[in-house]
């Protein structure tokens, strides 16, 4: 099953939720542990989905419960919770560094004086 685009956005968008809450590499490990059962657990998604539609947050269920069935799709997403955990570690790293060279630049400074 090919992705459509309106179907990467919603796998980016809660790939994106999982990262900034700091549970990329935890995802990571139980989606990986779990993947063999994935036909197994979209069909749970589809069975608990009446209850679940009481809640707004969980409106995309449907979706991702059919999205899941497929286990290329369940690799695209854990490719996608990696992406966004290395762009948030570069996005760190240039903070530490420029960090780095405004204190360099200080202490230089303060050398010279």
């Amino acid at each position: 099953m090919s992705l459509s685009q309106k179907d990467k956005e919603l796998i980016d968008k809660h790939a994106k939720k999982i990262v900034d809450k700091g549970l990329g590499t935890m995802a990571i490990m139980a989606i990986e542990s779990v993947k063999p059962l994935n036909y197994i657990g979209s069909q749970l998604l589809l069975i608990v989905n009446p209850i679940l539609t009481i809640f707004p947050h969980f409106k995309d269920f449907d979706k991702i419960a059919e999205l899941i069935e497929d286990r290329e799709n369940i690799e695209y997403f854990l490719t996608r919770i990696e992406y966004f955990m290395n762009k948030e570690n570069e996005i760190k790293q240039k903070k530490l560094e420029e960090k780095k060279k405004l204190l360099d630049k200080n202490n230089g400074g303060a050398k010279n004086d």
